[in-house]
């Protein structure tokens, strides 16, 4: 597997550090030991093993239904699958990821399409109560280029996102968009600004915007407003738009997500006064509905703080204010926009000691 990562460029020196970009696949010569100790399989083996490649891990019971008892037996004996007991949930994966590798690259296109649509519509049918199961079937059904719902391609990608899975994130809110979900808009800008790909996501969003209606031109409007103003430094465009929303604006989230991105663009223009001003004691104090609008208006204060020569006064929002307990899965970005903001006050302190993991 190195040889054919050297040799491909999939593993390779620059400036002195060895990298691995993307994951490397078997070459020729891997694939051939693969075939050998995998060895010849029956039918019932070899539909058993595919559907492991492409969907695992998986449920016992799908397993059991699709094949005879006794050939995943056979198959745990001879070395080639593994069953995993998690509490009451039985499971069964490949023996070995690399088997994955060269099971899915021997197999004819169109079966390793009907095993994906296999193991999608087996998926709906046990009701789909996995938490990744819209992720797993949306991939699946676009892998096997079958068209997906527009619902659950929106639901997938909002949980790629949520694992920050950013490329997954892009296909699947492109897959709805296409499919007419225009709400999947909001979630392809936003991970298209954590990719640190602003100007494609305003090119998506002015292709967009003509054909919008009012309600989903609002949905998009304030990731466009930050994007603008944070991702391309147009904060004079960002406020026209942002000054567009407040006219009509009479919803609590919508004034609250006004307020905070205000403070946003003030602090990336550096009218730092005005930051504390807006998102000073009394505006954490009083609270957000909206988590999401919380973290913004916490970070941006206690950066703030921090630049204005108030370090001390920044590390005690953030103590106050800091997630705990790991990452909101609606906001993946929440935990190291706080230990971003907590290490940039610490070095106006003069403490630059690890802040994040002990490293």
């Amino acid at each position: 597997m190195l040889r054919n990562a050297l040799s491909t460029g999939d593993l390779a020196e620059k400036d002195g550090v060895w990298t691995l970009y993307g994951r490397p696949a078997p070459g020729p010569r891997l694939a051939e030991l693969m075939a050998q100790r995998i060895g010849r399989l029956t039918d019932h083996e070899q539909t058993a093993m595919e559907l492991l490649a492409f969907g695992e891990p998986l449920g016992a019971p799908f397993l059991q239904a699709a094949v005879p008892v006794r050939v995943l037996e056979d198959l745990e004996e001879r070395g080639l699958i593994r069953v995993l007991q998690n509490g009451r949930r039985t499971t069964i994966r490949l023996a070995h990821p690399v088997y994955s590798d060269a099971l899915r690259a021997r197999c004819p296109q169109p079966r390793a399409y009907q095993r994906m649509r296999e193991l999608a519509a087996a998926c709906i049918a046990t009701g789909a109560r996995r938490s990744d199961d819209s992720v797993r079937i949306a991939s699946w059904l676009l892998a096997a280029g079958e068209q997906a719902p527009a619902d659950l391609l929106v639901r997938a990608a909002r949980q790629a996102y949520a694992a920050f899975d950013l490329p997954l994130t892009q296909q699947l809110s492109r897959a709805a968009l296409a499919a007419g979900a225009t709400t999947a808009g909001s979630t392809l800008v936003e991970s298209l600004l954590l990719d640190l790909r602003p100007a494609e996501a305003e090119e998506l969003l002015t292709d967009l915007w003509p054909g919008l209606d009012p309600a989903a031109r609002a949905a998009l409007a304030f990731p466009r407003v930050q994007n603008l103003a944070m991702g391309l430094g147009r904060a004079d465009q960002a406020q026209e738009l942002l000054a567009d929303l407040e006219k009509t604006a009479t919803d609590r989230e919508s004034v609250e997500r006004i307020t905070v991105l205000r403070t946003a663009i003030d602090f990336v223009a550096a009218r730092l006064p005005a930051v504390v001003e807006r998102a000073g004691e009394a505006a954490i104090a009083a609270g957000l509905e909206r988590q999401p609008l919380r973290t913004q208006l916490d970070v941006g204060y206690a950066s703030a703080l921090a630049v204005a020569g108030r370090p001390l006064s920044s590390l005690a929002v953030l103590d106050r204010c800091a997630p705990r307990g790991g990452t909101d899965p609606q906001i993946p970005w929440a935990l190291p926009a706080y230990e971003l903001a907590r290490a940039w006050a610490q070095q106006f302190v003069g403490n630059t000691a690890p802040t994040v993991g002990g490293g």
